[in-house]
């Protein structure tokens, strides 16, 4: 969710080590380009960023019988972050629910109450939110979303549709779930991969995509800027996923998904040096091939990280 790929099994069997992250991430890239990052929630996001956060306060996960403490020193920083005015970027990690779904389940009692004390937290966000947006003039967006999901039993860590498949809401000005007009008129993501939320909010921030990431951006998100930017951000982002679509994928310059890139940078150059009355009739292929492009190769990349030899790891871990 930081970086834009997906873990490989190292990961997966280190992941409890909570080590700093090494790799390009969304959090340094914002850091790095004088962005004041705040963080209040897991302490686990202070050991795997430490010293990027401008304020911060972490809350632990162990105590998984606390379903309400663990939330509310999460909150009680809201009121005072709501009405600063320094910093761009701020991540709440709340863990009531999490517990309660560890313990009780999904079925229990405690889950409605504590659904609708997230409401009114992003609620409460939302309406300050709308009054920054008249004060400064530019669009806020507020991201809220799970890590993960979780089985009947309340376990999660597995690969059922109940662990993986978890909401996904952004409410801002620049978003729209179908599109009404452009090059993506009438698409509509129903589905949308964990790894495409840091490309699509790279460039909702101005920022530079991290290096390593091989998600696409989410084209409802992109509709509100001058389609001369559209195109620029596609081609930006498939060019990063088409270098690692380089590197890691034998035969890349067969693959059709490549091609298309290839051609949708062809004609985006033609484009560029068109008159007006002769633009319109490629914006919509340059646009459909990009995302074509991007969603092959980022798909064929993430499969390629996530298929192991079984026989040789059973063999190993023997």
């Amino acid at each position: 969710m930081t970086t834009g790929t997906v873990p490989s099994f190292a990961d997966v069997a280190l992941n409890l080590g909570s080590s700093k992250i090494l790799e390009d991430n969304l959090l340094l890239q914002a850091r790095h380009h004088d962005m004041k990052l705040i963080f209040y929630g897991d302490e686990t996001w202070l050991k795997l960023f430490p010293n990027v956060f401008t304020r911060s306060e972490g809350t632990t996960s162990f105590f998984v019988s606390d379903f309400t403490e663990v939330d509310d020193n999460v909150t009680r920083h809201l009121a005072t972050e709501l009405n600063a005015e320094d910093w761009r970027l701020m991540v709440l990690h709340y863990l009531g629910l999490d517990h309660i779904g560890h313990v009780e389940g999904p079925q229990s009692p405690l889950v409605k109450p504590k659904l609708q004390e997230m409401d009114d937290i992003v609620k409460r966000i939302h309406h300050m939110f709308l009054a920054w947006d008249k004060h400064f003039g530019l669009p806020s967006v507020l991201v809220v979303c799970g890590d993960h999901g979780m089985k009947n039993s309340g376990s999660h860590g597995g690969a059922t549709l109940e662990e993986v498949l978890v909401p996904l809401v952004i409410i801002g000005d620049m978003c729209s779930g179908e599109l009404s007009s452009g090059p993506f008129e009438g698409v509509l993501q129903a589905f949308v991969p964990q790894i495409d939320l840091v490309p699509t909010l790279s460039m909702l921030l101005g920022l530079p995509i991290p290096a390593t990431n091989l998600g696409k951006m989410i084209p409802a998100l992109l509709h509100n800027i001058p389609f001369s930017q559209q195109l620029y951000a596609l081609y930006y982002n498939c060019k990063q996923v088409a270098t690692q679509f380089e590197n890691q994928i034998s035969d890349s310059a067969t693959q059709a998904s490549y091609l298309e890139y290839k051609e949708a940078m062809m004609l985006h150059a033609i484009w560029l040096t068109s008159d007006n009355s002769s633009k319109s009739g490629l914006d919509g292929t340059i646009a459909r091939l990009y995302m074509s492009a991007l969603t092959g190769m980022s798909s064929q990349l993430a499969d390629s990280l996530v298929t192991f030899d079984i026989p040789l790891l059973v063999t190993a871990s023997g």
